[in-house]
């Protein structure tokens, strides 16, 4: 996750890694050294990386430069875009994090991961619920006035050499199913904060097969 937060910063907001970031030589992290140093880090409200750490990151932001669709994508709009917004059909309140927001209509989510093809990463959109995410922050960007027109894309670059970068829009049925899980989820959320019953598994004895 801090590696991920890292290429965050180093690709869309480049000029707060100084501020968020500081850079020591360390081979072994189990030192007294690298611990004390952690928490000077810390006392300044930065956060302490290897030099492997940062040099990781910036290949990971040249490659993501160096792709022709992404670059063009993120040469101009606007970095961590906060929404908020009340659904319309519960009341309830919701709300996204949008890595990128551009003029042009479209919502981008910088992703790194292990494998950036198309089989590998649509594993990612069904084990991390990618859909999910994306058909929210179509529905809470509609809600605050964004438009019917806006889609959701990923940038997908690998954490490993030649980090590899991929640029992703599902398809209709996969949004489809995107946007139902979202609408089942929220209903489902709405009625146990309104009945304040909170299910976790069933109350039966189940089978159980290995």
């Amino acid at each position: 996750m801090k590696m991920g937060t890292l290429v965050h910063t180093a690709v869309l907001e480049p000029e707060l890694l100084d501020l968020e970031y500081i850079v020591g030589e360390f081979k072994d992290k189990r030192t007294k050294a690298y611990k004390e140093a952690v928490k000077e880090a810390k006392s300044e409200g930065r956060i302490l990386l290897t030099t492997p750490e940062m040099d990781l990151a910036c290949r990971c932001r040249d490659a993501v430069h160096a792709h022709p669709w992404a670059s063009s994508v993120l040469e101009s709009g606007k970095a961590e875009v906060s929404m908020f917004a009340v659904d319309e059909v519960t009341g309830e309140k919701v709300r996204s994090r949008v890595d990128w927001l551009t003029p042009m209509g479209l919502m981008v989510d910088l992703k790194t991961t292990q494998d950036a093809s198309q089989w590998g990463f649509a594993k990612s959109c069904r084990q991390f619920s990618y859909y999910l995410q994306a058909a929210m922050y179509l529905e809470v960007g509609r809600l605050c006035g964004l438009g019917e027109d806006y889609e959701f894309v990923f940038i997908a670059v690998e954490r490993q050499h030649p980090y590899g970068v991929a640029v992703y829009k599902l398809d209709v049925a996969s949004m489809a199913n995107g946007h139902q899980t979202f609408r089942d989820l929220l209903d489902r959320y709405h009625e146990c904060r309104v009945t304040d019953l909170w299910p976790c598994y069933s109350d039966e004895l189940e089978m159980l097969s290995l």
